[in-house]
């Protein structure tokens, strides 16, 4: 909300949490739970992760001091933690490895640069798809981002949102 994060139980408010419990600003853009179970929140002053009742910002997140539009999160195989997604508004894709903050590499041959990211999921496979206000899908898979256009067969550059259904495949909604 514009006013904290909100935890429902049996459909009423049972916490709130704002600035007051850790949260960088009140003003919540996203929301993710990681495959660990962390719930990390994009605020319109950056992430957060909670810790028990309080958020906390997130490992090196000062660099982050902007609206965060979507969470998500990126795995790197057996063995090894997900790295964690975060999508600025209007900007670029952050990367979280472990104490390491990075911006996500494009590929230099996109016609246009990885920007207005509006949405990330990852697949039960480990990819993770990239929803763009008007540039497209990028898809991140083993460390590499692809991405797809219009002439590569794309209905709208416009993506909001991801969803799969019962026989596995992805649907976008532009």
């Amino acid at each position: 909300t514009e006013n904290g994060l909100l935890r429902l139980d049996n459909g009423r408010i049972a916490e709130t949490f704002t600035v007051a419990q850790g949260l960088p600003s009140n003003r919540i853009r996203s929301l993710f739970v990681d495959t660990s179970g962390r719930t990390w929140v994009g605020t319109e002053r950056g992430p957060a992760v909670l810790r028990g009742n309080r958020f906390e910002q997130a490992p090196l997140a000062h660099q982050l001091q902007f609206p965060i539009v979507a969470i998500g999160e990126a795995a790197l195989g057996a063995g090894r933690p997900a790295q964690i997604l975060f999508a600025a508004d209007r900007g670029s894709v952050y990367v979280l490895d472990g104490e390491k903050l990075s911006k996500l590499s494009d590929d230099v041959s996109s016609a246009a640069p990885l920007s207005e990211v509006t949405t990330l999921y990852t697949d039960p496979e480990g990819v993770t798809w990239i929803g763009t206000n008007g540039v497209g899908l990028g898809m991140l898979r083993n460390g590499k981002l692809h991405r797809f256009y219009l002439r590569d067969g794309l209905i709208d550059p416009e993506i909001y949102g991801f969803m799969t259904d019962a026989r596995d495949r992805l649907w976008m909604v532009g």
